[in-house]
Formats: structure tokens, sequence, C-alpha cells
């Protein structure tokens, strides 16, 4: 790679709409995407295939989860460090197949396969931690973690299915321009919406729960429960509708 390191981040962050990227992964924007490029550059540099660096990740996710499950505050610390570091590395390996132009049908599928392996990982060390809070009964922790879980599932593949379904649109999209009241709206709604951003704001409360027994990362994942619950009810109705009027 002829640019430096700097050079690189800036070329990569004028290739990113941060708002667009706020709005739907405010993780990522706040955390994640600040990161990656600097192993998106290593990994360019000594010429890592896409496809490891999704290895590197489900293993990543794979350690967090297995250390956030113990009972013990360094073990935690060093959970949550390799969950963000899972994300990171799945920004990466994205920057880096765009980067290099690095493409494959394989590479989608594993890149699929990754959050369908770790999430359960995460979902069992999230319902340990809580439980072991003393905080709330075992079986509003386990219902909520796992229900969540669930309709993450069920969400991935009705996308996967509205791919398959779906006419194509001849609509273009066209990213925010500037922060709006709706967008922020928009912002507070997938923050509780989207998986990722649960798991990774998620690892973090759960210090803050910890140290002062607030219910912050219960509530997370109520959140997440009720509008993942709401938009899975919505596209189904929609794909019946669909379905019905065909």
């Amino acid at each position: 790679m002829q640019l430096t390191k700097k050079e690189f981040k800036q070329d990569l962050s004028k290739k990113i709409d941060w708002n667009e990227l706020l709005i739907y992964f405010s993780a990522s924007y706040l955390i994640s995407n600040r990161i990656s490029p600097d192993f998106s550059y290593y990994f360019i540099k000594k010429g890592t295939k896409p496809n490891r660096i999704t290895l590197y990740m489900i293993i990543s996710g794979i350690l967090g989860g297995l250390f956030f499950m113990f009972p013990f505050l360094w073990a935690k610390i060093v959970g949550a460090i390799l969950i963000q570091l899972w994300f990171i590395l799945d920004c990466s390996d994205g920057e880096v197949a765009r980067y290099t132009k690095t493409f494959s049908k394989f590479g989608s599928e594993l890149d699929f396969l990754a959050h369908m392996i770790d999430h359960p990982f995460f979902c069992i060390s999230f319902a340990l931690s809580l439980i072991q809070l003393n905080l709330y009964p075992a079986w509003l922790v386990l219902a909520t973690v796992f229900g969540c879980l669930f309709l993450d599932s069920t969400m991935r593949n009705l996308i996967t299915l509205e791919k398959f379904t779906d006419e194509p649109s001849e609509k273009t999209f066209h990213a925010p321009t500037r922060m709006t009241l709706k967008n922020w709206l928009k912002t507070i709604f997938n923050t509780f919406l989207f998986f990722p951003n649960v798991i990774l704001f998620g690892v973090l409360v759960y210090f803050i729960d910890f140290a002062f027994g607030t219910p912050f990362f219960l509530i997370l994942l109520l959140g997440n429960f009720v509008t993942s619950l709401i938009i899975i009810l919505l596209k189904l109705k929609r794909k019946l509708n669909q379905y019905y009027f065909n």
C-alpha cells in the first residue's frame, strides 16, 4: 500500500456517510468505525484476505462471550474488550473487501454465519451475567435475553427473504446530510432495534449496573425485544399482504 496510515484513514473516512452510520449503527459510529481503519490498514499491508478477518471475528466473539459469562470482574473486562473487537473486525473485513475489491459469495455467507454463531454465545453470557447481579428473577432474564435472540434470528431471516422476493426498487437512496429531530428519533429507535448496538452498548453499561445496581442493561434488552417485535410484525404483515394480493 502506497498510502500512509493517516492518508488511508482519511480516504476511508470520506467513503463513509457518518450521519447514516449514526442513525443505524450508533455503537459503530461511536466505537467500532473509529478503530477499525487501524486494523484494516494493517491487514491490507499484510495481504490478509477479508474471509480470514471474518474468521478472526468469529473467534473474538466466541472468546468474548466465554470470558464475559464468568463471575469475575477481570474476566468480564476481558470479555467486553473481545466483544468490542468482534465488531471492530466485522467493520474491518468489509473495509478491506471494499478497498481491495475482494468480494465473494462465500465471504457474504461467512459474515452471515459469523453473527449466527457469535450472537448465541453473547446471549448465554448476558443471561448468566445478569443473573449473577442478583437483581432480577432468573425467568425474567432468560425470557428477555433468549426472546431477543429469537427475534434477532427471525429478523435476519426476514431480511434474507426480502432480498429474494421483493421487486427491485427504482428509488435511489439519499443519505441524510444533517441530523434533524426525526433522524435523532430514528437513531434512538435503531439503537434499541439493531442487536449489534445492544451487544456493544450492553457490555459497557453492564459495568454501571454491576457498580450501582442500576437496570440499564436489562432496559436495553427489553427495548430491543419490543422494537424488534414491532418491526417483525410490520414486516410479516407486509409479506402476508404481498402474498395474498399476488
